[in-house]
């Protein structure tokens, strides 16, 4: 059994459904796993971002004490 998800939109003048998109489930599965790639993506981004932060701040301080 295909069940078909989608977006729609309703029309304003006579009140019908428009299909916009249309996606069965194999297409929805594949969405989802793009979308937690993405996900993993960005939390290393996050991670990297976190840690690079960390290494900066470091360095500052160091170089700060070296001057005084």
């Amino acid at each position: 059994m295909t069940k078909e998800l989608g977006i729609y939109k309703i029309s304003p003048t006579d009140n019908e459904q428009v299909v916009l998109l249309k996606l069965d489930e194999a297409e929805l599965k594949a969405i989802e796993l793009h979308i937690e790639k993405l996900k993993e993506s960005i939390c290393a981004i996050s991670s990297c971002a976190s840690l690079l932060d960390y290494f900066w701040m470091r360095t500052m301080w160091a170089i700060i004490f070296q001057k005084s």
